[in-house]
């Protein structure tokens, strides 16, 4: 009795596309790709550079994917023991490099070479989200089209969420880091009507609020000084002057 086929991979995916997949499917791949990941890395198992046959598709066949790309690929990472043992983990663990071997080819959508050149510089949460929206987006006008729906990680709405979340606590780090008043107040907000709470809830929250609270005590000791030195020198001032104009008159005076 013969076991059963193995799955097919990304590999098979390409080989049946006979070219660049679409690229709505491409990043669903990517999405569930990274999101394994990320899963993996926080539990502490080794992942080497990945490739398209290391990554195995669960779900529909690679010809029922390429008829509908929004279709759930379920993608399963299938690294062999000798390489993923000891193997220095990179930034995005080839990731990068699968979703490129995807959609390469003379007419690759500008949107794949967008979200190319942002995973140049991403890490892994970067990366995530940058997939995430842009595959939000795809699905979004498919759906219009087809009413098809397919699945990133969560579902449309958790995924945008997330998505926002980590760019509101980005864009709130970069805030602190330049030291911009007004750009920590305005994503500090922004983070905060994502998460729904008032601002004592969250970790990145309660850090800009000690901030602009440190920024505003600073500020007022510096205006207090400011003033004392304005009082303290207000009479030195005015005697130098009154000096002065006295030594005037008794010249003419003379």
């Amino acid at each position: 009795m013969s076991g059963s086929a193995p799955s097919p991979t990304l590999r098979d995916l390409v080989r049946e596309a006979g070219g660049p997949v679409p690229v709505m499917l491409a990043v669903t791949v990517l999405v569930q790709v990274l999101g394994a990941l990320t899963r993996r890395r926080r539990h502490g198992v080794a992942t080497g550079e990945l490739s398209l046959d290391d990554l195995v598709l669960t779900g529909a066949p690679p010809r029922a994917l390429l008829d509908d790309p929004s279709r759930d690929p379920r993608v399963r990472i299938a690294v062999s023991e000798d390489k993923a043992v000891g193997a220095a983990p990179a930034r995005l663990h080839g990731a990068d490099g699968v979703f490129r071997e995807l959609v390469a080819g003379p007419e690759s959508p500008p949107a794949a070479a967008r979200l190319l050149r942002r995973l140049e510089r991403a890490d892994l949460e970067q990366a995530l989200a940058e997939a995430r929206k842009l595959g939000l987006d795809l699905l979004t006008a498919w759906d219009r089209r087809r009413g098809s729906v397919a699945m990133l990680d969560g579902g449309d709405n958790a995924s945008r969420r997330a998505c926002d979340e980590v760019e509101a606590r980005r864009r709130l780090a970069a805030a602190l880091d330049a030291g911009s008043r007004r750009e920590v107040l305005r994503h500090g907000r922004e983070l905060a009507r994502i998460l729904g709470v008032a601002g004592g809830a969250d970790g990145d929250l309660t850090v800009a609020r000690g901030w602009l609270e440190e920024r505003e005590e600073l500020r007022s000791r510096r205006r207090q000084v400011s003033l004392k030195l304005a009082l303290t020198g207000a009479p030195l001032i005015l005697a130098t002057l009154l000096t002065g104009l006295l030594g005037v008159v008794m010249l003419f005076s003379g």
